[in-house]
């Protein structure tokens, strides 16, 4: 008798133990952290070449078009990693967005690979900053746009507004991989 009722008192205990980690389990979610765009502040300088005419420059976008592009990319980029909040009040920050792009013209109407550099500010609803990143200055070589293709087009001058859509995409690419960075 006395060992019927130990065996009842184990297998209840096991049966309770198991029962209340499997309820922990299924609670425990991973935390993903959620950001908001507050701002894209975008620095674009033409450095245009004696041959370059202003007529190529404006068939370029402009600053305002640039920066508009940059903060669409930025967007659906945050939005494919999971890290976007739709509505500010559910965000973990809000991130400032400093960007410089510098578009270099070459003979023709071609540009070169974009010279950029960001940095980010991620502050909270009460305006303290919580995280930073300064990238370094430099060629969008690393943005996985480098080819010997884009560079003989840049060669002869045919790198132009299609082939910067793209680079622009990319950058956006980067400035979401920071942001997604800082958050851990």
């Amino acid at each position: 008798m006395k060992l019927s009722a130990s065996l009842a008192a184990i297998f209840i205990t096991v049966f309770s133990i198991s029962a209340h980690c499997s309820d922990q389990t299924k609670t425990t979610k991973k935390s993903i952290s959620g950001f908001q765009i507050k701002s894209v502040d975008l620095v674009l300088e033409n450095n245009k070449k004696l041959w370059t005419s202003d007529g190529v420059v404006a068939s370029y976008p402009d600053q305002v078009a640039v920066k508009t592009m940059i903060a669409d990319e930025l967007h659906k980029s945050l939005r494919a990693k999971g890290i976007y909040a739709e509505v500010q009040g559910e965000s973990d920050a809000a991130i400032e967005v400093k960007l410089n792009y510098r578009r270099s013209f070459v003979v023709g109407s071609g540009v070169t690979y974009p010279y950029i550099s960001f940095v980010l500010s991620g502050k909270d609803a009460h305006g303290q900053e919580l995280a930073s990143y300064q990238s370094d200055a430099g060629l969008l070589i690393g943005g996985g746009r480098k080819s010997i293709i884009n560079d003989h087009k840049i060669m002869v001058g045919k790198y132009d507004q299609e082939e910067e859509r793209d680079d622009i995409a990319a950058v956006a690419n980067l400035i979401s991989d920071a942001i997604a960075k800082m958050g851990n």
